[in-house]
């Protein structure tokens, strides 16, 4: 007969990531909004005090550009956030929405307050991001 045993371990503060950042590939409308931003690699801490905070990969540099198809602006943008203050804006809700996806962080260790007022001027992105 074999005994499991579990062992529960309480994580401090100090253990939690609480900032998160990110390059990323934002799609702005011609008015400038952003309306969806893809981070190809999300990373959960402070950002780096080096070059790499200020240098996207050269994939995201390359896919730069107007998008006449879709009649939108493709722009690399750099995002860094407080997991534990509400969601202030497009870029900032995509970001958290990465890390979820790629389970950097579980759905309660984040807040969403202020999403869907973040989002609520563009319905279709909330759907879109909850696909």
């Amino acid at each position: 007969m074999i005994k499991a045993t579990c062992i529960l371990v309480a994580m401090s503060d100090v253990q939690i990531n609480q900032k998160a950042w990110g390059h990323g590939l934002a799609s702005k409308s011609p008015s400038g909004a952003v309306l969806d931003v893809w981070f190809p690699e999300p990373c959960l801490g402070e950002a780096p005090m080096s070059d790499q905070q200020w240098f996207p990969p050269k994939e995201l540099d390359q896919k730069a550009g107007p998008d006449e198809l879709r009649n939108l602006t493709l722009e690399v943008i750099r995002v860094e956030v407080d997991l534990t203050n509400p969601v202030e804006s497009t870029a900032d809700a995509y970001l958290r929405l990465h890390l979820l996806s790629k389970l950097l962080v579980g759905p309660t260790r984040s807040t969403w307050k202020g999403l869907y007022r973040t989002c609520r001027s563009s319905p279709l992105q909330i759907s879109v991001s909850w696909t």
